[in-house]
């Protein structure tokens, strides 16, 4: 019988042979909140050290995440674009704007407010698309 340790195991030998070191960075990035640091990124991503530097120092380049004091991290702008995106992506079209409405009315998170605010400017930019495209 297979435990969950040798199904792990299978699926991150699996994740490395089918992911180029670039993506598996990318992963480790998307789902990072807290700044890490170079050396728990090729870790956790399962690449070796140097290259791992030199793809964090493209995302740098280009504007993707941010560099503070030899960590890396996604700027707080990107986390709140994810998570709004998420949030769009959730459940029901129709059910959306109750959603959005209860973000928006949870005075205890600012950010929740600020996510809320940014889905429904998506939402909105979305449908304006959608309206010019038929």
């Amino acid at each position: 019988m297979t435990g969950p340790a040798e199904v792990n195991e299978r699926v991150e030998s699996e994740w490395v042979e089918e992911a180029t070191a670039f993506e598996r960075i990318w992963s480790v990035m998307s789902s990072t909140y807290e700044p890490q640091s170079p050396t728990k990124i090729a870790e956790r991503a399962r690449v070796n050290l140097n290259e791992t530097r030199v793809h964090l120092q493209r995302l740098v380049t280009v504007g993707i995440i941010e560099s503070i004091d030899d960590e890396y991290r996604r700027p707080p702008e990107s986390v709140a674009v994810g998570a709004a995106l998420r949030l769009l992506d959730e459940g029901d079209p129709e059910d959306i704007g109750d959603r959005l409405d209860e973000l928006n009315n949870d005075t205890t998170s600012r950010r929740n407010r600020a996510i809320a605010q940014l889905a429904l400017d998506i939402h909105a930019a979305a449908e304006v698309i959608g309206e010019t495209n038929e």
